[in-house]
């Protein structure tokens, strides 16, 4: 998310380091980590500068430009990730590695958002970017595997936000991997994707990613938080999309529980990717002591997916849950955040059980 809430003063360089793994085992055990470094602040050109950099994704923006009033704001952006872009380079299907499907990709991008706030809560915002994809082959990827064709992509996106939550400044620093929330936020984003080249690819006995000359998104998001009791709280992230004529390198990802995913506790990271669906997850948060930081929980999560067995049958649904708990440690600018977690045995889920267990750790430099 990229929240309208209170940010320091512009003139003021803020400094984050961060990091985390996540790990499943004992079925296909396997992990991915990252490292993330965070530069924002000062008054470019009107905006605030950041760059961002994590794993292998290096962003550069000029964020927030006012365009004669404080309701209408510009972002401008450079972005690229390499080798590991959408995870493609691990295959999952039923739960199982198939490195013979799987392959390198990488993007670079280049965008603008054009942001109004008409009222307060609301913001409505136009993104315009174009990206350059890039593919090669694993050690592993079968010679019989077709790449996705390297295409420029055009990206339009129309974005609708209302925003009510109530939260410091802090819980939405880079360091801060899971906010703590009161209050409601809710989003709605329709996006095209238009490609200079629209081949099939993939195996060639599925027609899962056969992608249209024109790919459409639809994607709703929720998040809710409440004060059931002075040490109680409970949260509520929930998604919902549909999309038409896409492909492995747009579909949603679903599985794990780190920032980056829709989570399915329980299973590896981005085990599922799906383009409709709908999905929430419901934790509980205690204080320890009322005058306490750290908060102690549990959480749980579930959703109905398409093709979830990535055979190409794109209206065919199937359920994914998961549940865990948690423990979220704050010590001054220092945030340290553990979970662990099994997915709920179904069908589809070759072996068991799947466990996983995930550990963030960053601070705030300045």
């Amino acid at each position: 998310l990229a929240p309208a809430v209170a940010h320091a003063d512009e003139g003021d360089w803020q400094a984050t380091l961060a990091g985390g793994f996540e790990a499943w085992f004992p079925e296909q055990s396997g992990g991915h980590g990252w490292a993330l470094f965070d530069l924002q602040g000062g008054d470019v050109a009107g905006g605030r500068f950041r760059l961002h950099y994590n794993t292998d994704t290096l962003h550069l923006a000029l964020e927030r430009m006012e365009l004669g009033t404080p309701k209408v704001q510009l972002t401008a952006w450079l972005r690229g990730q390499a080798i590991f872009a959408g995870l493609l380079m691990d295959y999952y299907q039923n739960g199982q590695s198939r490195p013979e499907l799987a392959f390198y990709a990488s993007y670079v991008q280049a965008g603008t958002e054009w942001k109004w706030l008409p009222a307060d809560h609301h913001s409505l915002a136009l993104e315009l970017s174009l990206r350059r994809w890039f593919f090669r082959e694993t050690s592993d990827t079968a010679e019989t595997l077709a790449l996705p064709p390297e295409a420029w992509v055009f990206e339009p996106r129309l974005a609708y936000t209302f925003w009510k939550i109530r939260a410091p400044a802090e819980e939405w620093e880079p360091h801060r991997f899971f906010p703590r929330v009161q209050g409601v936020a809710f989003g709605l984003r329709l996006g095209l994707d238009v490609r200079s080249d629209s081949r099939a690819w993939g195996r060639a006995s599925s027609t899962r990613n056969d992608p249209g000359d024109v790919i459409f998104s639809a994607h709703q998001w929720l998040r809710a938080g409440v004060e059931a009791h002075p040490l109680v709280r409970l949260q509520l992230e929930q998604h919902a999309s549909w999309g038409e004529g896409q492909d492995d390198l747009t579909r949603h990802r679903a599985g794990g529980m780190n920032p980056y995913v829709i989570a399915i506790p329980g299973l590896p990271w981005a085990a599922i990717l799906s383009e409709r669906l709908f999905a929430a997850q419901l934790s509980v948060h205690v204080k320890i002591a009322p005058d306490s930081r750290h908060e102690l929980g549990a959480l749980f999560a579930a959703g109905a997916f398409n093709d979830l067995d990535r055979s190409g049958a794109l209206d065919t649904f199937d359920f994914a849950a998961g549940a865990g708990a948690f423990a979220d440690l704050r010590f001054g600018r220092w945030q340290i955040h553990l979970r662990f977690a099994g997915a709920i045995p179904l069908d589809w889920l070759s072996g068991d059980p799947w466990l996983s267990a995930l550990l963030t750790l960053g601070a705030r430099l300045r």
